[in-house]
């Protein structure tokens, strides 16, 4: 185990600092978006290491057992992402559940909306259309 030499606080200020400085804010999707980027590149390559591995003849039961129980993880994990990003499209790309054209002439609107509620207040339920 290495350790690392101690700092005083404010040298970890100062590179946190340096570090941040040309870094730019994301938006909350743009960040999410390099969050699932990074995780699937990181998935890639722990299943690239984890099948160099069981190659190898000389790997013990339980090594092959844990590096199975980390494939099933990451399949997992990988389904759940997909699933949120096809979740993500869908709601995108579905339409507006309010597509109601505007109306031409407001005041007409209006005075077809009176007559109607006037019908339903008279109990003339049958003279009441859809049409404006």
């Amino acid at each position: 185990m290495t350790t690392r030499p101690k700092r005083s606080t404010s040298a970890y200020r100062k590179v946190d600092a340096a570090k941040t400085k040309g870094a730019r804010k994301l938006t909350p999707s743009a960040d999410r978006a390099a969050l699932v980027k990074r995780m699937w590149r990181a998935a890639d390559a722990q299943v690239q290491e984890i099948e160099n591995r069981l190659l190898q003849e000389s790997q013990e039961p339980l090594e092959r057992e844990r590096d199975a129980r980390v494939l099933s993880v990451l399949a997992k994990t990988l389904r759940e992402l997909s699933a949120l990003d096809e979740t993500k499209q869908r709601k995108q790309t579905a339409a507006p559940a309010d597509d109601d054209s505007v109306p031409r002439d407001i005041d007409e609107l209006r005075r077809s909306l009176a007559r109607k509620l006037e019908a339903l207040v008279t109990g003339g339920t049958a003279a009441v259309s859809d049409e404006p």
